[in-house]
């Protein structure tokens, strides 16, 4: 798993994101992790997401976030999923996915899909 900065992403925590095929190791689903507090600094205070934005039952407990925080993470992960999944399955780099995801946590715009879209097809 490689983190990423809430710097880079746009979002109010810091990302833990499967990018070594952990899940087919680990027999969860495909997924990321996201830090229950605000700190700068990766902690291990971390929760669980799917790639279709549920947050794993249990995984939460404890968290700092309020809905809308918790929102722009299911967000993030909704409008950059097929990245996600490719990453995870090593078809895409980390370096790929920095350069061609959606950042924030807004619902994406048509424009930003069809611009993620086509950066996309010229990786693969």
């Amino acid at each position: 798993m490689a983190n990423t900065l809430k710097r880079n992403t746009g979002l109010p925590v810091n990302l833990w994101i499967d990018c070594g095929q952990s899940y087919k190791k680990s027999g969860h689903h495909k997924q990321i992790k996201f830090q229950k507090d605000h700190s700068d600094r990766i902690n291990n205070n971390f929760a669980t997401m799917k790639l279709d934005g549920e947050i794993v039952q249990n995984t939460n407990h404890g968290s700092r976030l309020s809905p809308k925080e918790e929102d722009m993470v299911k967000n993030f992960v909704i409008n950059n999923r097929k990245c996600l999944e490719l990453l995870c399955d090593q078809q895409i780099t980390m370096v790929d996915f920095s350069r061609i995801m959606i950042t924030g946590g807004e619902p994406a715009s048509e424009i930003e899909k069809e611009i993620q879209e086509r950066e996309l097809d010229k990786i693969l």
